[in-house]
């Protein structure tokens, strides 16, 4: 992403929670001529929006964890437990936009039907299914419609 120089200028300290721990720099923040918003170069050159304070394998990290041990507790346990304290409250906040962005791209999947590009084969494959059970195990009913 290609840069102008920015206006209004600023030094601010950042601090990034990640899978190693908190690190904290100083970084440049300012007035984007073009676009008129304040910005922050070395979050955009990171792949942050602008207001995330964990990195985004620190928050896979921590959502699989959530997912595994089965209570925001837990995986607030096993997150100190590598070096990266994460607050139970922390975790479910990022566990529930990962799901939101989860869903919308399921959504979006849903939404727009595949199309086979032109000249392309499409194979089609089948699939069979089957039940099957022992004579023995076969479920009985107390009155049958003949009996009656």
């Amino acid at each position: 992403m290609r840069f102008s120089p920015l206006r209004q200028q600023q030094t601010r300290k950042l601090t990034l929670h990640t899978v190693v721990g908190a690190i904290r720099f100083a970084v440049d923040y300012g007035r984007d001529r073009p676009a008129g918003k304040w910005v922050c170069p070395a979050r955009a050159r990171r792949g942050l929006g602008p207001h995330p304070k964990m990195t985004p394998e620190l928050e896979d990290r921590v959502c699989l964890t959530a997912t595994l041990a089965g209570s925001y507790q837990a995986a607030a346990q096993l997150a100190a437990k590598w070096g990266s304290p994460v607050e139970a409250s922390t975790i479910r906040a990022h566990a529930c936009q990962v799901g939101q962005r989860a869903a919308a791209q399921a959504q979006e999947r849903l939404r727009v039907p595949a199309s086979p590009v032109p000249g392309e084969r499409v194979a089609w494959h089948e699939i069979k299914g089957a039940v099957i059970y022992r004579l023995e195990q076969a479920g009985q009913t107390g009155v049958t419609r003949r009996n009656q």
